[in-house]
């Protein structure tokens, strides 16, 4: 069976220190915490799916930053992803996401998640957070 990588989106609300700090530090957000909790609770991989930066491990340093990635973005970021993902070979993607009706913006994210693990050969699975876990 092949390891796992628990994926979530970044969150707009940011830690706004200017000095680069761990990823898991720079965004607030419930949900990301909530998912970064599953991973270690089940023991698999955890990574942060930046509109900016492509997939971060919780420890990679970021700088604060604004940036929502858009659908004509999409493509550009599945081949940025593609390559992460080659460091992460045999194992499978699971994204952790609301559906699009109570966060529209995750569309782009999950397109070019997808995408990515399309071109990689990386299996991927799509898990909707309970109604509960707040978007942000």
């Amino acid at each position: 069976m092949a390891k796992k990588i628990y994926v979530v989106a970044c969150s707009a609300e940011k830690n706004p220190i200017e000095k680069e700090i761990k990823a898991i530090d720079r965004y607030k957000s419930e949900r990301i915490s909530h998912v970064h909790a599953l991973a270690k609770q089940d023991k698999v991989d955890f990574m942060i799916f930046s509109g900016k930066f492509g997939l971060l491990q919780p420890t990679d340093l970021i700088p604060n930053y604004d940036h929502l990635m858009k659908a004509f973005e999409t493509t550009r970021m599945s081949k940025t992803i593609a390559k992460q993902l080659k460091n992460q070979k045999g194992k499978s993607v699971i994204f952790y996401t609301h559906w699009m009706d109570k966060d529209i913006n995750v569309g782009p994210y999950i397109e070019a998640l997808y995408d990515a693990c399309e071109l990689t050969g990386t299996a991927f699975d799509l898990v909707v957070l309970e109604d509960d876990i707040p978007i942000a």
